[in-house]
């Protein structure tokens, strides 16, 4: 029994390890793969306006965005949400660790 319960709790301490272990990705080096053309007959996936996801530095409270650091996961900009005002834009960030990266090299997270 002790041993499932530590093996949950450092379960849980490494989920909530949270973006600071993470990579940050370089938005000039990131690619995106190229989608195949639909199968027949298959219909397109319906979308929502709460599905689209607001590119960086154009999205604003209740919206959905990705942080310009990690792009690895989209979330929805709350009003306390980590911000930075660059060049007449607000950047939104999925923690407060994303934004010392950010400001190293603003323009290398916002192309």
């Amino acid at each position: 029994m002790k041993k499932l319960v530590m093996t949950m709790l450092l379960g849980f301490a490494v989920a909530l390890a949270g973006c600071a272990a993470k990579k940050p990705v370089d938005a000039a080096k990131e690619e995106t793969p190229a989608a195949g053309p639909p199968a027949a007959g298959a219909k397109a996936p319906e979308s929502s306006p709460a599905d689209k996801i607001v590119p960086p530095g154009e999205a604003r409270t209740g919206d959905k965005t990705v942080c310009p650091v990690m792009r690895e996961h989209d979330f929805v900009v709350q009003a306390d949400s980590p911000k930075v005002e660059y060049k007449g834009k607000t950047y939104y960030f999925c923690c407060e660790e994303c934004i010392d990266t950010f400001k190293a090299e603003p323009e290398k997270y916002i192309q």
